[in-house]
C-alpha cells in the first residue's frame, strides 16, 4: 500500500448528498439554485454531460454563487481534468475566500498539475481559517506533498501537527510510518504502525506494509500473523502474493 495522494484524502471532504432519485428532478422553479440541484443529481447519476449543461445554465443566470463554480470545478476534477477545475475553483475562492474545501480541491488540482508550491500555499491559506473543523485533513495533504518533494523531516513535523490536533486520527499516524519506513527508521515506523492499526483492520495493504516493518525489525511472530491477515484479506490479489512470498522468507 503507497503513498496516497492529495485526491485519496480529499475524497473525505464532505459534500452535502443532495437529493437523488431515480427519475429525473422536477424543481418548482428554474432559478440558479435549482439548475444547481439538477446538475448534482444528474452527476450522481452517473449523467455527466447533462449536469456540465445545468451548471453552466446555473452560471449564466448567475455567477454569484461559490458553491455552483465549486460544484463545476468538482465534476472536472473528478473527471480527471485537474486543468479545468482549477478555474472553476479559483472562481469559487473568489468569491468566498473561507471555502476553505475549495481550497483543498484547488490545492490537489494544482498538485495534480505539477504546481507543489501553489498546491502548499492553498493548503496554507486554508489552514488560516480557525472555524474549519478538521484541520489535521489539511495537514496530511500539506505533508504529502512535501514528503514526495523529498522533504521528510518537514512532512513529519507537519503530521506530527495533525495528530496533536487529533491523536487518533490514523491516517496521520499511517503516514507517518510510511515516511519513516522509507527513510530507514523500521524501530519508528512500527510504532506508527501500530497506533494506525485500529483504523486499518480491514484494510490488506496496511498489513502487509505492517508485517513487512515488523520482519526488518526481527518481530518474526507479529509479522508472521501481519502478513497472513493481508493474504486472508485479499486472496489472489497482488498484495497476498507480496505476503505469501515474504511468509516463505520467514518460514
Amino acid at each position: 500500500m503507497g503513498r496516497h495522494a492529495v485526491a485519496a484524502l480529499l475524497a473525505l471532504v464532505g459534500l452535502a448528498a443532495g437529493c437523488a432519485s431515480s427519475g429525473d428532478p422536477t424543481p418548482a422553479a428554474s432559478g440558479p439554485l435549482q439548475h444547481y440541484q439538477m446538475a448534482r443529481m444528474y452527476f450522481e447519476q452517473g449523467r455527466t454531460d447533462e449536469a456540465l449543461k445545468e451548471i453552466d445554465q446555473s452560471l449564466r443566470q448567475s455567477d454569484a454563487l461559490p458553491q455552483v463554480h465549486f460544484y463545476k470545478g468538482f465534476i472536472y476534477y473528478s473527471l480527471g481534468d485537474p486543468a479545468k477545475a482549477v478555474p472553476c475553483f479559483e472562481a469559487a475562492i473568489q468569491r468566498d475566500p473561507y471555502y476553505t474545501d475549495a481550497r483543498m480541491y484547488l490545492a490537489a488540482a494544482y498538485d495534480g498539475l505539477g504546481r507543489p508550491q501553489d498546491a502548499l500555499a492553498e493548503l496554507d491559506k486554508a489552514l488560516t481559517n480557525k472555524t474549519y473543523p478538521t484541520p489535521e485533513k489539511i495537514l496530511v495533504n500539506k505533508a504529502l506533498i512535501l514528503a514526495r518533494q523529498g522533504q521528510n523531516e518537514p512532512a513529519l513535523a507537519v503530521l506530527r501537527q495533525a495528530i496533536d490536533i487529533k491523536p487518533r486520527y490514523y491516517r496521520a499516524h499511517f503516514e507517518t510510518a510510511q515516511i519513516l519506513e522509507a527513510t530507514g527508521r523500521s524501530p519508528e515506523a512500527v510504532a506508527a504502525y501500530e497506533s494506525a492499526a485500529p483504523g486499518y483492520a480491514d484494510d490488506a495493504g496496511f498489513h502487509f506494509a505492517y508485517g513487512s516493518a515488523l520482519f526488518r525489525v526481527r518481530r518474526e511472530a507479529e509479522a508472521r500473523a501481519e502478513l497472513k491477515r493481508a493474504i486472508q484479506l485479499a486472496p489472489g490479489s497482488t498484495v497476498a502474493a507480496k505476503a505469501s512470498e515474504l511468509l516463505g522468507v520467514i518460514d
